[in-house]
């Protein structure tokens, strides 16, 4: 599947890109991107921690994040641990 962008969600959500960003900055204090990689990184975690995927890099796929370096950045800077930390943790 194509990674989802901004026009993707702005066209889904009947709004221009920038008009969605706008909206989202005003309400959200965020993007929409930024707040879909948080969605995409909370996911992660609950299947990190139930055990749903053999891998990191299984997870990472299955909630849309296909870069795994950025995946880990990603994931340290919002729960200050590695996913393979969290994945090692839970057995």
């Amino acid at each position: 599947a194509a990674p989802l962008t901004l026009t993707d969600i702005a066209r889904g959500a009947g709004a221009s890109p920038s008009a969605l960003t706008r909206l989202f900055q005003q309400h959200r204090e965020t993007t929409p991107m930024q707040a879909l990689r948080v969605l995409r990184l909370d996911a992660a975690r609950e299947k990190l921690r139930q055990g749903a995927c053999e891998s990191v890099t299984e997870v990472a796929v299955s909630v849309g994040i296909s870069h795994l370096g950025r995946f880990s950045e990603y994931y340290r800077d919002r729960f200050g641990e590695l996913p393979r930390e969290t994945f090692q943790a839970r057995r």
